[in-house]
């Protein structure tokens, strides 16, 4: 049985692989169409591929606790480090910013 990658809860949730705010903070809001998602199975071979409106893809590897709990918060604290990264702009991260990423 799998358990979440942090814990050993085996009741797992399909959580987004990214943030939803990074989907909106690159692309602005949701436009159909926008992105193409590809699924895959083993191997690496496209077994369907679609329009997307945002980075939505969900994956079922960790449970509610960890997700909503100790990870948002990393989530919350990093957010704005971030950004300008993602944007491709030089960043100086000070010793609390390296620890907070």
């Amino acid at each position: 049985m799998r358990t979440c990658l942090f814990c050993d809860e085996t009741k797992l949730t399909r959580e987004h692989v990214w943030p939803e705010w990074i989907s909106t903070f690159l692309f602005g809001a949701p436009r159909k169409g926008r992105l193409r998602a590809t699924k895959t199975a083993t191997g690496r071979t496209a077994v369907h591929s679609y329009p997307a409106p945002e980075l939505n893809h969900k994956a079922r590897m960790v449970c509610n606790e960890c997700n909503h709990g100790w990870m948002s918060d990393v989530e919350t604290t990093t957010c704005d480090i971030l950004k300008p990264m993602l944007l491709g702009q030089k960043v100086v991260l000070s010793v609390e910013d390296q620890v907070a990423i």
